[in-house]
């Protein structure tokens, strides 16, 4: 089956808009329409009307016999272990980390200067400490406090003391002002080669490529957007008005209509290429076209969704009038489409159709046809998707567009990875509070050997890390007492040394190190 991209799906949207504006969306959810009088004078020029029984069929088509498996593939179908993050690591490997941890450190570096080197929370950032502050972000979803700061940190018995014993608020605010994904130095020149998600498209689309690599879809896929909430500075920030947040970012997304797992997706920014889609695909009447089915019957896929009425397409006999009875369902078939018309309920239509299904097959029980059946369960591919994120959200009050999406990729990991994990289901909530506590357990052993902590804290990091506390302490501590090589000198000079900055962990000599004094009180204090 090929995978080419489909193309002309979406409206061509201007791309010359200010960051003070926002593109109009009129994509509508709602399939159902108002019935209006049809001219009598109108003429009918669509394929349709000629056909309004079914072709007779002698065998399954090609296009709806199933060849391939759905379920986890690759690297998550071998993984022995029933642990989540062993299955959250697999979409987010630490290449990935590495990459968030250098572009943050650049932009660390670009601050510091600002800060001065007096400050104790504008240090450099590295992997294991990134990895905690993304087990916190998830962390605040599940104790549904993502709008929350100061109130998390408390030490008024009102905080969180996970929290406090991972990092400052200090800390914690400083890296998320300072996180980035992308290297600015090279960011215009991308834009400039037609990349408009320039700051956060290399993250997106290596998360991407882990998801499609380690599961495989089910027959019957759905495509729909996702808005994502955002009200700061954008070129193509969206406004929908059938949206609780009505402004956004909106992200096109190809979910497994069973289970919800997102395969593939893209930030809609005006132009843009899809997703490639798999077997069958459902779609609302923003998609769909007699252009996009035929497009798709040509790379050997399916395609049902509803219809807009004022497509040229639609013959007029089968658009109902109002003395049209309620359940009152016409046909109108082409070789390859099917096409119908259902009233509901009273001066209400919906026009839907289909390169998957050929028989006008009617439910005696609902009155409703087999199409509008099949629609209605696996249109929620998305939707549900979306839901689910929303339940347990990482997302936080922010202006930077780059970091919300960067949310959203946080949120659809721990649904994807939750699905990976087929041997051990876990409910939703203890899913995330194992991935945010694995994540961030690494840095609490390392911040146990820290000096100059607050007296409570080291009482914290113990309580949470339990009977491990002191086999990770001795760890920690052989590998600080393990002689190396100067940061500062040369690597010609490759004399080894064991002593240890007491801020970033690294090895100094004598030479590159500072020898602090501190009087008896201090002393007795620590």
């Amino acid at each position: 089956m090929s995978s080419e991209t489909i193309i002309n799906w979406l409206d061509e949207v201007d791309d010359e808009i200010s960051d003070a504006e926002s593109i109009v969306s009129d994509h509508e959810s709602e399939y159902e329409q108002v019935i209006s009088e049809v001219p009598e004078d109108e003429t009918d020029s669509s394929e349709y009307s000629s056909n309004e029984t079914p072709f007779p069929q002698r065998r399954t088509r090609s296009d709806n016999i199933i060849s391939h498996l759905p379920g986890v593939v690759g690297s998550a179908k071998i993984i022995n272990s029933s642990n989540p993050i062993d299955f959250w690591n697999i979409l987010f490997y630490n290449t990935m980390i590495e990459k968030v941890t250098d572009y943050t450190n650049v932009k660390i570096t670009e601050l510091s200067i600002s800060y001065g080197n007096t400050s104790t929370f504008t240090g450099h950032t590295g992997i294991i400490e990134i990895k905690a502050f993304i087990g916190l972000l998830y962390l605040c979803g599940i104790f549904k406090s993502g709008m929350e700061d100061v109130g998390l940190f408390a030490t008024d018995d009102t905080g969180r003391d996970i929290f406090r014993a991972t990092m400052s608020l200090k800390r914690f605010l400083f890296l998320l002002s300072t996180i980035r994904f992308d290297n600015i130095y090279d960011r215009d020149d991308r834009k400039e080669s037609g990349d408009r998600v320039a700051p956060i498209s290399e993250l997106f689309q290596m998360f991407l490529v882990n998801s499609q690599s380690n599961y495989s879809t089910s027959e019957y896929s759905t495509v729909d957007e996702i808005l994502v909430p955002f009200r700061g500075r954008c070129s193509f920030r969206m406004y929908m008005k059938s949206k609780p947040n009505k402004y956004g970012l909106k992200v096109m997304c190809l979910c497994d209509a069973k289970n919800h797992y997102l395969y593939n997706a893209f930030i809609y920014c005006g132009k843009n290429n899809v997703p490639n889609p798999k077997k069958n695909i459902t779609g609302d009447n923003w998609f769909s076209s007699i252009e996009l089915i035929t497009e798709l019957k040509r790379h050997g896929l399916t395609y049902v969704g509803t219809l807009r009425k004022n497509k040229r397409d639609i013959p007029s006999q089968i658009v109902p009038n109002k003395q049209t009875e309620v359940n009152t369902t016409k046909f109108a078939f082409t070789k390859d489409i099917t096409l119908l018309s259902f009233v509901p309920k009273n001066n209400r239509y919906v026009l839907l159709f289909s390169s998957m299904h050929h028989t006008n097959t009617i439910n005696l029980e609902n009155s409703k046809p087999e199409i509008i059946e099949f629609y209605n369960q696996t249109k929620v591919g998305v939707d549900a998707l979306d839901q689910k994120c929303a339940v347990y959200s990482t997302h936080r009050r922010i202006r930077s567009w780059p970091l919300v999406i960067f949310y959203v990729m946080l949120d659809i990991a721990s649904v994807n990875s939750r699905l990976q994990n087929i041997n051990s289901p876990i409910p939703r909530r203890k899913f995330g509070i194992i991935i945010g506590k694995e994540l961030i357990i690494p840095h609490m052993k390392r911040r146990l050997l820290q000096e100059r902590l607050p007296r409570e804290i080291p009482q914290i990091i113990k309580r949470i890390l339990g009977d491990n506390t002191v086999e990770a302490t001795q760890e920690i501590s052989s590998n600080l007492n393990k002689r190396r090589r100067c940061c500062v000198c040369p690597s010609s000079k490759d004399t080894k040394y064991s002593n240890i900055c007491s801020v970033c962990k690294k090895t100094v000599c004598k030479t590159h190190g500072v020898q602090v004094s501190k009087c008896v009180n201090c002393m007795d204090t620590e």
